[in-house]
């Protein structure tokens, strides 16, 4: 159990150490303070008096705090972040998301700027409750309330606090206590959603290659207005790094979109290939899901997941991988064939990857003068292979085929370190060796030796 944990930590360390990169703005003319500026968090389980219990689903800022930006607490419990240690289990979570507030920085007057205070996440009570740390924007407006610079939350469970009142017992909801009434959780019925497909997006001109997640929303359901979807990647099985902002979520706090949404018969995500973003690489497999949730109350949880229905294969499929050649004999020669899954395109040098075929002694190449071919484009190039037929009888011989990309270095895309074409296995029969066996004409003890083929 404690490996789990320590796990779990270790999780939250690498996702929270991003937020150390975010830049928390300024509010110049309170603009942050404005209804457009900011997302409504109106959940009474924030509150510090609210403690998660064994059989309840813990809150999830992963699913609220979707991205960086400027947040404001509405419930009736409070509006205001704890800036004292919260423990364990409370504010509706496993772990809770307090601000250290040791110098009292909170705003005391709405033409106070923007503070920048230390906000703490309290793992198992490790570190003093302080197990991670990052800054926390808080602004006071006009009109006497906070309105707080949030960092995205990547990982469950971790909620941010707000409220010392007594909130709605666990299932209600409500505008106050007096108010609070149960809520049937309804998920959203995921036979509505299509099979993601991954498609290139269509970039002629640039040689990183992007890739689209297309999914199907439908026809019934695009003119709701109370459904949020999200798509996420995967590369060769591990969650991507690019975190798609959710489709049709709306705004502001409220429960409903004005409009229906999606409208459109299909909802995209595009994840751009390598260079400085680095979101897949050449040689993965890579993998889109979807899911979807009614908005109008907090309580719904996500649909089940649909996923492709077959990894997408993002680099060179090289085939066959194993050969079976026999010298002397038909077929004389074999192909192998290269399909670029993903086009190749033109780089700044203004070149395409070539590729040199690297034979062991034996195998020859027909018709390739240097041993290697162009790619372009998506385009299958096909090279023919043949074995030197030699004086040896009766044997086999293993070796390898090894295909290399010669000018990587010219590409900022098929460039990337680890990425190689998989090697061609090959083994050679060489001919047939005249066996000899001795058969019996006249008298027994006689012997004489009659040549007879191996062949059938």
């Amino acid at each position: 159990m404690l490996r789990w944990y320590c796990f779990q930590c270790a999780i939250l360390v690498l996702e929270f150490a991003r937020a150390l990169s975010q830049q928390i703005p300024a509010c110049t003319n309170n603009t942050c303070c404005h209804k457009s500026s900011y997302t409504k968090l109106d959940n009474s389980r924030r509150s510090i008096q609210s403690q998660w219990k064994s059989g309840q689903t813990p809150l999830c800022d992963r699913d609220h705090v979707t991205v960086s930006g400027w947040y404001r607490f509405t419930s009736f419990v409070g509006g205001r972040m704890p800036t004292l240690k919260v423990n364990v289990n409370r504010c509706g979570t496993h772990y809770p998301i307090w601000l250290n507030d040791k110098k009292g920085a909170h705003p005391t007057s709405d033409t106070d700027g923007v503070a920048k205070i230390k906000a703490c996440i309290n793992v198992k009570e490790l570190r003093g409750g302080c197990y991670y740390r990052f800054k926390v924007g808080v602004k006071l407006c006009p009109g006497d309330f906070y309105v707080y610079y949030l960092q995205k939350i990547r990982s469950c469970y971790a909620a941010y606090c707000a409220g010392d009142g007594q909130p709605c017992p666990y299932g209600q909801n409500g505008t106050s206590l007096s108010t609070c009434s149960e809520v049937t959780p309804q998920k959203f019925p995921s036979l509505y959603l299509g099979y993601p497909k991954i498609s290139v997006k269509d970039e002629p001109e640039n040689e990183i290659v992007s890739l689209r997640c297309i999914v199907t929303i439908h026809e019934k359901v695009r003119q709701w207005k109370n459904v949020t979807y999200e798509i996420e990647w995967y590369t060769d099985g591990k969650r991507s790094k690019f975190t798609e902002i959710p489709f049709c979520k709306p705004q502001n706090g409220r429960n409903e979109n004005n409009v229906s949404c999606p409208r459109e018969k299909t909802i995209r995500s595009i994840l751009n290939g390598t260079g400085s973003l680095n979101y897949y690489k050449p040689g993965q497999r890579i993998t889109c899901k979807v899911k979807a949730k009614f908005t109008n109350n907090p309580l719904h949880p996500w649909s089940d997941t649909i996923a492709i229905q077959q990894p997408f294969f993002a680099g060179i499929n090289v085939t066959p991988t194993t050969l079976l050649i026999s010298e002397c004999k038909e077929p004389f020669f074999h192909n192998i064939t290269l399909t670029p899954t993903i086009p190749v395109r033109m780089n700044s040098m203004g070149t395409f990857l070539s590729v040199r075929f690297y034979l062991p002694n034996g195998l020859w190449l027909v018709n390739e003068k240097k041993c290697s071919v162009q790619l372009e484009g998506t385009n299958s190039v096909t090279v023919k292979v043949g074995a030197t037929c030699t004086t040896l009888y009766g044997s086999t011989k293993s070796s390898v085929i090894t295909p290399v990309i010669t000018n990587p270095r010219q590409s900022g895309f098929w460039g990337v370190m680890g990425f190689g074409l998989p090697t061609i296995w090959v083994t050679v029969l060489r001919k047939d060796q005249p066996l000899h066996k001795c058969l019996s004409v006249t008298d027994p003890h006689i012997r004489p030796l009659h040549t007879v083929s191996s062949s059938p």
